[in-house]
């Protein structure tokens, strides 16, 4: 088996059946479905009855993003492990094939993971090409430096490293961070785009942000440099590919919600470098 596809979920009826269908396109062949479910209550065990599939049952393990997939990837065969949210929808039927090609073809690659776009649109530009990240550029933006809603790992590595169970967010930048300070390398592949389908409503996701960007801040010192004058530029980029009818009204408010989200992090970021830096100085 050359590489496996481990999706978690929880009540992700909505979503899904269109995950599993693109998964189950795909062209490259020799691959499995493990799906970690955490207990769903609505009609994701029906749905995911449809399709081929080994199902790890985590309803009562107490949820954590590392430890779900660490469960997942332990009931795994594949060579490669591919990460994928059960909202993160593959766009292309050759997904796979660019994901485990561009680890085929770079051995120092730890990981690489594919865009997340928010419409579907976005996804279907014919781009390709491999964005290669070092730890200096880690640093630069960690945000960037794996992503598991829609990844793939070397096995291998997971099995020396698993993903951290004690982080409560950012479980594939700590992971990331781990093996590119070995001198491994991770990469962007753009030719695997998924649809970013966002589970939740704007408060909860721009908390969900916030949330995200105060935790890579505590671990390697990253402020997302979002300021009020950005988010209104957003703002109002956002309002006009509503009204040009190229973006949905309420996908752009959960995006806008979760800038808010990242911009507020920044806020307390910058309140906590200067009571330091007061306190420095009294």
């Amino acid at each position: 088996m050359k590489v496996s596809v481990v999706i978690r979920t929880f009540d992700s009826e909505r979503t899904i059946g269109e995950v599993l269908e693109a998964v189950s396109s795909q062209g490259f062949t020799s691959r499995e479905a493990v799906i970690v479910d955490s207990g769903s209550t609505d009609a994701t065990p029906e749905i995911i009855g449809r399709y081929p599939h080994t199902l790890v049952d985590f309803s009562k393990e107490p949820f954590g993003y590392g430890a779900a997939l660490n469960a997942g990837i332990s009931a795994a065969k594949g060579e490669y492990v591919a990460c994928l949210s059960s909202h993160c929808v593959p766009l292309r039927d050759d997904w796979l094939d660019a994901l485990v090609g561009a680890m085929e073809a770079d051995e120092s690659l730890a990981g690489a993971w594919g865009p997340l776009v928010f419409e579907r649109r976005d996804g279907l530009a014919p781009e390709r090409g491999v964005e290669v990240m070092d730890l200096e550029g880690f640093y630069r933006e960690p945000n960037r430096g794996l992503q598991n809603s829609n990844s793939i790992i070397r096995r291998s590595l997971w099995e020396e490293r698993p993903f951290s169970g004690e982080v409560p967010t950012a479980e594939d930048q700590e992971w990331a961070h781990h093996f590119l300070s070995l001198g491994y390398r991770t990469a962007l592949v753009r030719g695997a785009p998924a649809l970013y389908r966002i589970p939740h409503g704007p408060f909860r996701y721009g908390r969900k942000m916030s949330r995200e960007f105060l935790v890579l801040n505590d671990m390697f010192g990253y402020e997302s440099g979002v300021t009020i004058f950005s988010l209104l530029r957003r703002l109002m980029r956002l309002i006009l590919a509503v009204v040009l009818g190229r973006r949905s009204p309420w996908t752009s408010v959960k995006v806008f919600a979760g800038m808010v989200g990242t911009w507020h992090a920044a806020r307390v970021v910058r309140r906590k470098r200067k009571r330091h830096e007061r306190k420095e100085t009294s």
